[in-house]
């Protein structure tokens, strides 16, 4: 007993070192330290969750952009078509018309000489040609009044041919329409509800030996 407590004033055991001036930390303080830290957590996620806004915004507002964008293309290339639509639709209506500065219509011209000023313009959508033609749209009747015309013989009428890009030729067709005693071309007959096309200087026979025209450039 006597060896253990003079072992004990040789040897004390060792304490832990004292900071003067030095106040620990309270469970309020730490409190404090773990509320600032959660805040600046939360402060980074609505950093992070404004920015992907931004990004989303900004996504949408480009993709706004292309669709109007795509929707402006479309609607210039409508009206483009449109407009070389109506040229060609203009364009043909003055040829067919036979307008100042292009190429005058082609007429039925009677090739017997007691009717020499009996004449039809080939225009619009041609003319009708029988003893008592129907006028329907803007076909033009064509009076042939011969016994062995039928009373609606047969079709002549132009038509624009296209020859190219953007080329347009006007040419010229004859249909039988089913006439009785037919009608002949170059003394060859036609076929009925064929379309034959016409030459200048042709002649056509309907029926009737009285009833030739030669088809020719308007003068």
């Amino acid at each position: 007993m006597v060896m253990e407590s003079l072992t004990a004033c040789l040897h004390p055991a060792p304490r832990k070192p004292m900071l003067v001036g030095v106040e620990y930390p309270s469970n309020q303080r730490c409190s404090r330290q773990i509320i600032r830290a959660g805040l600046t957590d939360i402060s980074i996620q609505e950093e992070v969750i404004r920015k992907e806004l931004q990004k989303e915004n900004e996504r949408l507002a480009r993709q706004a952009e292309e669709e109007a964008a795509e929707k402006q293309r479309a609607n210039d290339k409508a009206r483009k078509e449109m407009r070389e639509w109506w040229t060609q639709k203009w364009e043909a209506k003055k040829r067919s018309e036979g307008w100042g500065g292009y190429e005058k219509c082609w007429v039925l011209r009677a090739a017997v000489t007691a009717e020499p000023d009996k004449v039809a313009v080939i225009s619009g959508e041609g003319v009708l040609v029988g003893a008592a033609p129907l006028v329907s749209g803007s076909i033009k009747p064509f009076l042939v009044d011969y016994p062995m015309v039928s009373s609606v013989h047969a079709h002549v009428y132009g038509r624009d041919v296209v020859k190219g890009y953007k080329k347009y030729v006007r040419e010229y067709f004859v249909v039988d329409l089913g006439s009785t005693n037919g009608t002949y071309l170059n003394r060859s007959k036609l076929r009925p509800r064929t379309e034959v096309r016409l030459s200048s200087g042709d002649a056509l026979k309907f029926g009737d030996e009285r009833a030739i025209f030669v088809v020719e450039s308007q003068k």
